[in-house]
C-alpha cells in the first residue's frame, strides 16, 4: 500500500510540476473527443480520437521518463512509435478481456441470485437498484479489472521511449505485486472515475467542459502507468534517434 501511495504521489507531482505539458495532453484528449462529437459514428473520427489520445500518451511518457520537451506548442508526432503503440493497445484490450472472462462468469453467477427490486438480472447490464452484495462484487471486479489493465499497460511506456519489453518480461517483473500494488491503484482509479461520472451526472457544465474530467482521468491513468514503469524498469533509457 505504501508503494501504491508513493506512485500516486509521484504521478500528482509530475502533473503539478509540468502543468503546461499536462494541459497540452488534456487539450489533445478533449479535442479528440470533440471530433467524435462532431462526426459521431464516423469511423474516421474514432480513429482520429484514438490516434490523438495515443499521441498524447506517448508525449507524456517521454516527458516524464526522458524529460523530453517539445519546441512547438504541441508534442512532436512520434511517427516511428505511434502505429505500434496503437496496435499494442488493441492487443492489450483483447488480452485483458480474455483474462477477465473467469471474473465475469463469477460475477454473473453472483448476480443471478440477486433479487433486488423483485427481479433477477446481470448486474453490469441490468437496471438499478442492485443489492449490496452484488454492488460490492461489481466494485471488486472493476478494481481488479483496472489493476489488470495497469499491469499489462507497462508495455506502453517502454515502447514509447524506444525500449520495448516483451510481455513475458513485464509479467514476470510485476509478479507478486497485484494485490499489494496494482489492485489498490486500480481501486483508486475506479473511485476517481466513479466520482467524475457522478459529478457529470449531477452538474451539467456543457459538453466540452464535461470532457475535462475524462481528460484529467486519462492523464492521471497515463501518469500512474508511467511511474509504474519507472519503478519496475528503473534503467535510464536512451532517447530514440
Amino acid at each position: 500500500m505504501r508503494l501504491a501511495a508513493r506512485i500516486v504521489r509521484q504521478t500528482v507531482d509530475d502533473i503539478l510540476g509540468d502543468p503546461l505539458g499536462a494541459l497540452i495532453c488534456l487539450l489533445t484528449v478533449v479535442l479528440s473527443i470533440v471530433a467524435i462529437w462532431w462526426l459521431w459514428g464516423a469511423a474516421v473520427s474514432i480513429l482520429l480520437a484514438f490516434t490523438a489520445m495515443s499521441w498524447a500518451a506517448i508525449a507524456w511518457h517521454r516527458r516524464v521518463i526522458l524529460s523530453e520537451r517539445s519546441t512547438w506548442i504541441v508534442p512532436r508526432i512520434p511517427l516511428a512509435t505511434l502505429p505500434r503503440y496503437m496496435i499494442t493497445i488493441v492487443i492489450m484490450g483483447v488480452l485483458s478481456l480474455l483474462l477477465t472472462i473467469p471474473l465475469v462468469w463469477i460475477l454473473q453467477v453472483t448476480a443471478s441470485f440477486d433479487t433486488a427490486d423483485g427481479r433477477q438480472y446481470f448486474a453490469l447490464g441490468g437496471p438499478a437498484p442492485i443489492s449490496a452484495p452484488v454492488g460490492i462484487a461489481v466494485s471488486l471486479f472493476d478494481a481488479m479489472y483496472y489493476g489488470l489493465v495497469l499491469r499489462i499497460s507497462l508495455l506502453l511506456p517502454a515502447l514509447s521511449v524506444g525500449r520495448p519489453q516483451p510481455f513475458r518480461d513485464v509479467w514476470r517483473a510485476t509478479d507478486g505485486h497485484f494485490w499489494t500494488l496494482f489492485f489498490p491503484l486500480g481501486a483508486f482509479l475506479m473511485v476517481i472515475s466513479t466520482a467524475f461520472n457522478w459529478l457529470s451526472s449531477v452538474i451539467y457544465f456543457g459538453f466540452v467542459l464535461d470532457l475535462i474530467p475524462a481528460g484529467l482521468l486519462f492523464i492521471l491513468g497515463i501518469g500512474v502507468v508511467t511511474r509504474l514503469h519507472m519503478h519496475f524498469f528503473p534503467e535510464d533509457p536512451a532517447p530514440e534517434t
